[in-house]
């Protein structure tokens, strides 16, 4: 356990026990206690806790710092990517999938390209341009492709192995591994009431390794983003969705877009804790960031070779804040990695109307908490990163250059 675990542990054993109680002082008391990070009570079997913003690590925390960039260059075909959409590593081989060139491509530790695995199309190991997680072992390559509901396999090598229907209904993106070697994933099913507007069923589910008869976690609980019906859809700009992962011991921690609370729940899907922040805070639209986002719906279009003009063509749903909590992580020692929203000029078109787990919103900030739910720090990203894995020693990740074009990151985590 490191230092600032430690810290952790003590601070919040105080708080629990007596604000004004200081534990066994290496130095005399002052007239003024510390201030406790974190205001922890129990509401109904629930652990609530509430981060007051100041932070355990002090001026000693977690940082990183750049050591690998894959940037768009005409001489080298392979690093122009038309949209990044999830970046894995085992060792020091990087697997970058390309949703667009509906390819996986490795790089080895320098960044020169070592294979190419996949390809577009309609047969085996071929992949739709939904193709959306990778999930990477040692010897095997999983792709989960969504828009044909399909889970390929490949060794890392390359060759194909086989492929199989997606297990469950609704399976999208957001694939993980847990420690205990299941596989998790969101399941999100559209149907409509009697009134034929659609509403969704989005639950947490847990298969083996033989991705057979899948186990529901639990059920995200959110409010829903009006879709409209079949005869009269409408176009929400921003569709709220969980983000969420799986921590080391099994917990489920996640978050809505329109919500400013963190969840933590048992391996069983129980809820253990409600955590919030005082400087997780909504932030209004404004007829200027309406423009913004409509804007970014247009290049969302565009990209995905529609017509801008299309969203226009049905009602535009426009939100009255911006989400607060943009995307969650599992990181090294059983931490949590909540990112802020950073702005309108730091997100990514793709994170718009979108019912997958939201990323590409590009907050700079990224707080750091223990298991527990209390704040560590503050860990500071370049603005407009989509971080797709945070490992003990490294986070892998991709970013927008100036023209907009994806480049793929990889930076040492110094703790």
């Amino acid at each position: 356990m490191t230092g600032a675990r430690v810290m952790a542990r003590l601070v919040v054993t105080c708080a629990v026990a007596l604000a004004l109680v200081v534990c066994e002082p290496s130095e005399p008391a002052t007239d003024a206690p510390p201030e406790p990070t974190a205001e922890i009570r129990d509401s109904a079997g629930i652990t609530l806790v509430r981060n007051t913003g100041s932070s355990v690590w002090g001026g000693e925390g977690w940082r990183v710092e750049q050591r690998l960039e894959i940037a768009p260059d005409d001489a080298r075909p392979e690093t122009e990517f038309g949209y990044v959409a999830d970046v894995a590593a085992v060792g020091d081989t990087l697997y970058v999938l390309d949703q667009m060139g509906q390819q996986v491509r490795v790089f080895g530790p320098d960044g020169s390209l070592a294979r190419i695995i996949g390809r577009a199309g309609d047969g085996p190991g071929e992949f739709s341009n939904f193709a959306s997680t990778l999930l990477v072992s040692r010897d095997t390559l999983m792709v989960a492709d969504w828009g044909r509901g399909r889970l390929h396999r490949f060794t890392t090598s390359g060759s194909f192995i086989d492929d199989s229907l997606l297990p469950g209904g609704g399976a999208r993106t957001w694939w993980r591994r847990g420690a205990d070697g299941e596989i998790y994933y969101r399941s999100l099913t559209r149907i409509t009431d009697e009134q034929g507007r659609w509403r969704g069923d989005d639950y947490l589910l847990r298969v083996g390794a033989n991705l057979q008869r899948p186990d529901t976690v639990l059920r995200f609980e959110y409010d829903e983003t009006d879709l409209g019906a079949r005869e009269a859809p409408r176009l929400p700009l921003i569709v709220n969705a969980p983000t969420w992962d799986i921590l080391s011991d099994g917990r489920i921690v996640w978050a809505a877009l329109n919500d400013n609370r963190l969840r933590i729940h048992g391996p069983d899907g129980t809820l253990e804790r409600l955590v919030t922040s005082e400087t997780w805070t909504a932030v209004g639209v404004g007829n200027a960031g309406r423009q913004v986002l409509l804007d970014l719906m247009r290049e969302k279009l565009v990209q995905l070779g529609g017509s801008p003009e299309a969203a226009e063509q049905i009602e535009v749903d426009y939100p009255a804040a911006l989400p607060v909590l943009t995307t969650v992580m599992a990181g090294p020692e059983s931490t949590i990695w909540v990112q802020r929203e950073g702005g309108l000029t730091n997100v990514h078109p793709m994170a718009l109307n979108t019912p997958d787990p939201p990323k590409g919103w590009g907050g700079e900030a990224w707080d750091v908490l223990d298991g527990d739910g209390v704040f560590l720090g503050t860990v500071a990203l370049r603005p407009g990163t989509r971080v797709t894995r945070i490992l003990p020693d490294r986070i892998v990740g991709v970013r927008r250059d100036a023209l907009g074009q994806d480049v793929v990151v990889v930076w040492r985590l110094l703790r």
